[in-house]
């Protein structure tokens, strides 16, 4: 099972890839379900931009500005516990009688906080 992003792996985007995993790990899970079959591998396909172009000739024409790619394969792990663990963390979440405190400089706790406010 793959999935695709167009971004160039680096730096500040190496924070993504845990998201990437329990995104791939949940459509295992969905996949397993629906097909009664096991996913035997997860892999994530990003295209890169081609910027090492040394000619922009035949790059541009009347329809527009054509960008080359190139597809890298990154393998993950498929965890058969994280989307289970996280569902239960939500639920949980959910079940109590008022939401749980924010953590401290939370920009998405201020933002909440600021439209509460307003009301």
């Amino acid at each position: 099972m793959e999935d695709y992003k167009t971004a160039k792996l680096m730096g500040n985007q190496n924070a993504l890839l845990p998201i990437y995993r329990v995104q791939l790990n949940g459509y295992a899970m969905i996949a397993e379900t629906i097909y009664q079959r096991p996913v035997v591998g997860l892999g994530l396909i990003h295209f890169e931009t081609v910027t090492d172009i040394v000619s922009a000739d035949g790059l541009v024409d009347g329809e527009g500005f054509k960008m080359g790619f190139r597809a890298k394969l990154l393998p993950l792990e498929r965890d058969r516990e994280i989307v289970p663990s996280l569902l239960a963390r939500a639920k949980a979440i959910h079940d109590l009688p008022q939401p749980p405190a924010g953590r401290n400089a939370c920009r998405d706790c201020e933002l909440l906080n600021g439209i509460r406010s307003l009301g």
